[in-house]
């Protein structure tokens, strides 16, 4: 068995390295153990260690903290010199705060990290010196009297109210106060309080504070007298202008006449010097003075002199005020207010003043009531200007102001208070009225209108009825109220409407509203009356020939040409009747029928279209005249061999007949004065009698020819009373008629 040691030394010297190797027997292995603990022996003995270099710090103050500047060792190699790095520990550490004293001990233990060398440990001294700290005795400035005493008791009680430390160690860690001194201070002064003002007495220590950490210095206060406030406060007084004031107070006792309670005589006295001075209340305000404030103040009469310099006297004067007196004017001298209609001539306002003598009486020579529209000596220097609204205002419901304004016062010394007045304007009378309308059946509704019946008398300061109203007219419409049936409500049936009179049928539509007038209104009327049909009536002939009929297609055809529409909205032809008539003699109507055989002449004839009862809309009758002309009949007369025979006879026997006729008749003929020449004469008989005896009669005509022109022969006929008998002349026999 071989065993191999390997030794290294290494020091600053030499190196050593040496290689061993044993082949122990199997029976020495225990001296072989032995062996190696001595050698480590050996070892030890000649190994390195660590050197620790540190001075003592200098001194430090108490309230400095340990830093690296105290706490500053170095390590180094003993055999190489070189720096060690370790594990370093400090007791006390740093930041640690050490109180007061000389030669407090500082520790270090170092731990190389070379596990081959020892740790090491050394320690040194610092001094903390104490801190510096000032005490500082406190000051005052008392005032005179008992002030200076209670203060001085105050001052020399032993303890730390009284003195002022600073420089105690406050730095977040240390948070030194009061509680540090050891011994308490204690002060001294010589001051009572018949001390003068203006002077200054020392405060001294009688005994200086003592702290373990402090080395506190001393500073003396001082006491000084100052001067004590004497307070005066006088109370403030009024009066109206014109009023006597309250007479100055001299001597007063306790707070006198103007005196505040507690400051009328004077608060602040010391030592019963109240007794040595006289103490006057005086302003100068007399009846007459003008408005204003004036002072009320005290003067001091010492009785012992010097007794005041103790005292800073401060008066609080008064103010003696003169208000102004109060002058009431009243726009009007009637109660409540006026009234008047638009367009209507503004009232008479009468206004007037009263100066006020409840509040204090009034000796001024100024008559009372007045005027304040004129300028009164002593009181108005400037009249009052009394403010109407305007002429032509218009009506409200809110009363119109009266007021009075502008008037300027005697020196200022009045307020004026003004009570106004109020007009109301109300509003006028406005008629109108919906214009009443007309109508006829079958047609649509009029427009409608309104019409002002009394405009010119009602309406006022150039109103115009267009100016007025917004909107202009005012806006109408038709109620179904006023009709039997309902009407549509868009009118469309008004054309249906029935003859008649529909009273209230226009309304208004809204009440129509004016600034300025109350507006009547009155609804119109509706007054329908029958259209008449329209007929229409185009003969072929208007011309007949005696003997001729009356046809219906021919001549009588008129119709009507009138439409209207139904309630479904349906055009319909007005139905009814015709009938023909002419006037007789006497104007009166005459039907004239078809099949008719009229008489020769002119006739105007009338046709006559009268409606059917019961149609949707009521209609007139319409009528429509025309000249329907009847000629004569041509007739042709010739002579026969008969009537030879009736010659002979009227040549014999007429003549015997005539004269007896007209011998019979004279008397008649006499009475009956004929008006005219009757230029023709020939017998013509509309008698149904033979015609032999018409040619008898052509005889006697021709008989008595020669008297033709007797005038009152031409009348025969009309005196028998024969509408048809005519006398003409004669014609030949062969003349068509």
């Amino acid at each position: 068995m071989q065993i191999e040691f390997q030794f290294y030394w290494e020091n600053a010297r030499t190196t050593m390295n040496r290689v061993m190797k044993l082949k122990p027997s199997g029976g020495c292995r225990t001296f072989l153990a032995a062996f190696v603990a001595t050698l480590a022996s050996v070892a030890q003995l000649f190994a390195a260690n660590a050197v620790i270099t540190w001075d003592n710090p200098a001194d430090i103050v108490y309230g400095t903290a340990l830093s690296s500047t105290q706490l500053n060792a170095s390590f180094t190699h003993s055999d190489t010199g070189a720096q060690l790095q370790g594990t370093t520990i400090y007791s006390p550490s740093v930041g640690t705060y050490l109180d007061a004293g000389n030669g407090q001990a500082l520790t270090v233990t170092f731990t190389p990290n070379d596990a081959g060398l020892a740790q090491n440990t050394l320690t040194v001294f610092v001094n903390v010196a104490q801190a510096p700290l000032t005490a500082t005795a406190a000051s005052g400035t008392p005032q005179y009297g008992v002030a200076v005493k209670n203060l001085r008791n105050q001052l020399i009680a032993p303890g730390n109210a009284n003195v002022t430390y600073s420089g105690f160690v406050n730095n977040g860690v240390i948070t030194d106060d009061e509680s540090e001194i050891t011994v308490l201070p204690v002060l001294e002064v010589s001051a009572d309080e018949n001390t003068n003002a203006g002077s200054s007495k020392p405060v001294t220590f009688a005994t200086s504070p003592v702290a373990d950490n402090y080395n506190i210095t001393t500073v003396n206060g001082t006491l000084t007298v100052t001067k004590k406030p004497l307070v005066f406060s006088l109370s403030d007084k009024t009066k109206v202008y014109g009023e006597d004031p309250i007479p100055n107070d001299l001597d007063v006792q306790n707070d006198g006449a103007f005196g505040e309670a507690g400051f009328g005589r004077g608060n602040g006295w010391e030592n019963a010097e109240e007794n040595q001075v006289k103490v006057n209340q005086v302003h100068a305000v007399t009846v007459e003075n003008g408005v204003g404030s004036y002072d009320i103040t005290v003067n001091l009469d010492q009785v012992l002199a010097g007794v005041l310099d103790n005292y800073d006297v401060q008066i609080n004067n008064g103010s003696y005020n003169v208000v102004k007196r109060d002058v009431t004017i009243n726009a009007d001298d009637i109660l409540g207010g006026r009234q008047i209609t638009y367009g209507a001539d503004l009232p008479e306002f009468a206004p007037t003043y009263i100066i006020d003598e409840i509040a204090a009486p009034w000796d001024l020579a100024v008559a009372t009531p007045g005027n304040p529209l004129v300028a009164v000596e002593g009181l108005f220097t400037t009249p009052e200007t009394l403010n109407l609204p305007a002429a032509d205002s218009d009506a409200s419901a809110a009363p119109y102001d009266i007021t009075t304004s502008g008037a300027v016062v005697f020196g200022g010394n009045f307020n004026l208070i003004r009570n106004k007045q109020t007009l109301i304007v109300n509003k006028a009378t406005l008629d109108v009225k919906a214009a009443d309308r007309n109508k006829i059946t079958g047609a649509e509704l009029p427009s409608l209108a309104v019409v002002f019946p009394d405009s010119a008398n009602q309406l006022k300061h150039g109103d115009t009825v267009e100016a007025i109203f917004d909107p202009y007219p005012p806006a109408l419409k038709y109620t179904t109220a006023a009709y039997g049936g309902a009407l549509s409500a868009d009118l469309s049936d008004g054309p249906s409407l029935l003859q008649g009179t529909y009273d209230n049928a226009i309304i208004f539509d809204g009440v129509p509203v004016t600034t300025n007038y109350n507006i009547v209104t009155t609804n119109g009327k509706l007054v329908v009356t029958l259209q008449p049909a329209q007929v229409v009536w185009n003969p072929t002939s208007t011309t007949l020939t005696y003997g001729d009929k009356l046809e219906a297609d021919k001549h009588l055809n008129a119709t009507t040409s009138t439409t209207y529409v139904d309630g479904a909205g349906t055009l319909q032809n007005l139905t009814g009747t015709v009938v023909y008539t002419t006037p007789d003699v006497n104007g009166n109507p005459v039907a004239i029928n078809v099949n008719d055989t009229p008489s020769a002449g002119t006739y105007a004839v009338t046709a006559t279209f009268t409606p059917t009862p019961g149609q949707f809309v009521e209609f007139a009758d319409g009528t429509f005249t025309r000249n329907i002309t009847v000629g004569k009949a041509p007739l042709k007369v010739t002579a026969t061999t008969r009537l030879e025979y009736l010659a002979l006879l009227h040549s014999m026997v007429m003549p015997l007949l005539m004269m007896v006729f007209f011998l019979g008749m004279m008397p008649t003929i006499l009475a009956r004065s004929p008006q005219s020449l009757i230029q023709q004469v020939q017998v013509v008989m509309w008698l149904n009698i033979p015609s032999f005896l018409l040619l008898v009669f052509q005889q006697i005509t021709a008989s008595i020819m020669c008297l033709e022109n007797w005038p009152l022969l031409r009348r025969i006929p009309q005196w028998f009373g024969h509408p048809k008998l005519v006398i003409q002349p004669r014609p030949s026999l062969t003349e068509q008629h």
